[in-house]
């Protein structure tokens, strides 16, 4: 079949495969690669080779080398085609062999590769014409690990309950002990707590995987909401210390959309968990205000205070606490539950400690139905469909700030302390609603949350760049490591996390805005070049062999940082200062997630230059032609 694969079919495979995520290879009967799409060489960083007519080992060698463990990639390429060469009996179809390996280097990638023969080829017992699959999985598989994590947790947290059960159960079952009253009962308080907990988490863990699957049905209705925390209430069951409950809410408070299970669910996992950590006798508040159209209940604890850390990290289930936050409130499954199911239906929960008197609970409600809106004013706008406008953007003291946070209290929060500074902020409440008005007065810098119901903020980095090239600083609550190199790779600028310092977040506006205004040096440059290479300044565009080249703003500042020092070698510190600030030095993962990104964008050109070269442990320098 394949064995003469023409140019014809190839061009046809290359225009199915087009926008595909999937990089594809053919091997014909003599062992040739006779098809290799150009994502397959991307994948594999290998842009500049040719395989067509090659062996396949050639192919397989390298994608071998790119593992953080090249023998053991090895022996899985020759386990899958061990697996391959399996005689199969008429009409059985093959079952794929695939595996995965984690790439070497600064940004690791997961790569799964998969061989199968092609369906001609299984009528002759052999199955020697196939072809190989490369895919990128590697946020696939964070998603996977992040859930093993979880379920990890889940049952480290039910071990624990089961120890303790035993530990209550074991002495009671001791006929050489003769137990009084009271400790028997102690005991069996103990035995009840623990199972009671148990099944909590097995509650709360079966309704979010149940909410994550689309399987529970929580549909709204306009409720009062007094009954519901009454109920909820009633429902603590053995969890009530000796606290009072005083609800206040106005004789007039509007009635909310909620689902009655799902809200005193909500209510339930929030009340009970401040019960666990409040002192005895603590009288709890609950009252209510309304604004626009929204309903705010708060849940006022006195007794128990939280620092900005433990704030932070309140609502993140399973994760580590201190001392200081066991004995106060600590991280909760229950109020992780509580807050999703709050998103879920349309609302919102956080906690803030103002004066460190005790921890506030805010549970905010839509109390109106949102009208149908026909379908077309719902339409994203693509920003490759899109018209930016282009024209000339208004003057303002300091710049455009667009604020893309879901949260409207942290929105208007940040809008309130960049105007006091002279920045003109326009709020964006999604990912989507961001698309929709940035066009319209393009800014110069975006502020965005990460994490946001619908489009994330990784998606719309990714969008973003490839239509306007403008600064982005993430402000997220999510400070772990991977995330924030997953978003600088996307190309954010820089990464901020929750709560933020207002001096040091505009500190850093006005340094990244000082950069992409080309300020930072002070001097006016027409152009650079170096070999095939050409860095225009006043267009701030490159290009290699007069092909263009999309960068970021932050990429072109690091390319224009070296291209100005060329065949000189710059340190690690020295580049940080020189393209992020003063303020910077210890931040080497911002360098290597970016070096990379222009790596690659670079040799995605026709030229086969290696422009950057890492001088180990040292820095980086870029390669003019004569002397590399």
């Amino acid at each position: 079949m394949f064995t003469n694969l023409g140019a014809s079919e190839a061009q046809l495979l290359d225009q199915v495969l087009d926008g595909a995520s999937t990089g594809l290879f053919l091997i014909d009967s003599t062992g040739l690669i006779i098809y290799c799409n150009p994502l397959v060489k991307k994948l594999i960083d290998a842009s500049g080779q040719q395989f067509v007519g090659q062996p396949y080992t050639e192919l397989l060698n390298q994608i071998a080398q790119l593992s953080s463990d090249p023998q053991q990639a090895l022996k899985d390429i020759a386990t899958a085609l061990r697996h391959l060469e399996q005689p199969l009996g008429r009409g059985i179809l093959p079952v794929p062999h695939q595996f995965c390996l984690s790439t070497r280097g600064e940004i690791t990638r997961r790569l799964q590769i998969r061989f199968f023969p092609f369906a001609g080829a299984m009528d002759t017992g052999r199955s020697w014409m196939w072809t190989g699959v490369i895919q990128e999985v590697s946020q696939e598989w964070d998603t996977i690990t992040e859930q093993a994590q979880y379920l990890s947790r889940v049952i480290k947290e039910l071990r624990i309950s089961f120890a303790e059960i035993t530990g209550s159960i074991t002495p009671l079952l001791d006929n050489h002990l003769n137990w009084e009253i009271d400790e028997r009962h102690h005991f069996l308080q103990s035995f009840s707590a623990r199972i009671e907990q148990q099944k909590r988490i097995l509650e709360n863990v079966h309704d979010l995987f149940k909410l994550e699957l689309g399987d529970l049905s929580i549909g709204r209705r306009l409720q009062p909401v007094g009954p519901i925390i009454e109920r909820a209430i009633r429902n603590l069951g053995g969890r009530n210390n000796e606290c009072h409950f005083e609800i206040a809410l106005p004789e007039d408070f509007p009635h909310v959309l909620i689902n009655p299970s799902a809200g005193e669910r909500i209510f339930r996992n929030i009340l009970g968990t401040i019960l666990e950590h409040a002192p005895k006798h603590s009288i709890l508040q609950i009252d209510g205000t309304t604004a626009a159209t929204e309903a705010f209940v708060s849940i006022k604890t006195p007794g128990i205070a939280l620092n900005k850390d433990e704030l932070q990290h309140l609502f993140d289930p399973f994760s580590s606490t201190t001392a200081t936050q066991q004995d106060a409130l600590g991280s909760s499954l229950d109020l992780y539950t509580a807050q999703q199911f709050i998103v879920a239906q349309g609302g919102r929960l956080w906690a803030e400690c103002p004066d460190q008197a005790g921890v506030i609970f805010h549970c905010v409600f839509s109390v109106k139905e949102e009208p149908e809106q026909p379908a077309s004013r719902h339409l994203p706008t693509s920003p490759s469909k899109a018209k930016p406008k282009t024209g000339k953007r208004a003057k303002t003291a300091n710049g455009r700030v667009m604020v893309v946070e879901d949260d409207p209290n942290v929105a208007q929060m940040m809008k309130m302390m960049l105007t006091r500074v002279g920045y003109q902020t326009t709020i964006a409440n999604s990912g989507q609603h961001a698309l929709e008005i940035v066009y319209d007065e393009p800014p110069d810098i975006i502020l965005m949350d990460l994490h946001m119901p619908g489009m994330d903020g990784f998606t719309l980095t990714s969008q973003l760049h490839e239509a306007l090239p403008v600064p982005i600083i993430a402000v997220t609550a999510d400070s772990r490591r991977e995330t924030r190199m997953r978003a600088l790779s996307l190309g954010v600028d820089d990464y901020l996390t929750k709560p933020v310092d207002p001096d040091e977040l505009i500190a850093r506006i006005r340094n990244i805005l000082q950069r992409a205004s080309g300020r930072i040096h002070g001097q006016h440059e027409q152009g650079i070049h170096i070999g095939s290479l050409h860095i225009d300044l006043d267009r701030r565009q490159a290009s290699v062999d007069g092909q263009a080249i999309k960068l970021a703003p932050i990429e072109f500042k690091l390319l224009h940082v070296l291209a100005r020092n060329p065949d000189r070698i710059l340190t690690y510190d020295q580049l940080l200062k020189a393209v992020w600030g003063p303020q910077y030095g210890d931040e080497k993962q911002y360098l290597w997630v970016h070096v990379n990104r222009l790596r690659r964008k670079l040799a995605d050109t026709t030229s086969h230059t290696e422009f950057i070269q890492t001088e180990p442990g040292i820095g980086y320098r870029l390669v003019s032609p004569n002397v590399a």
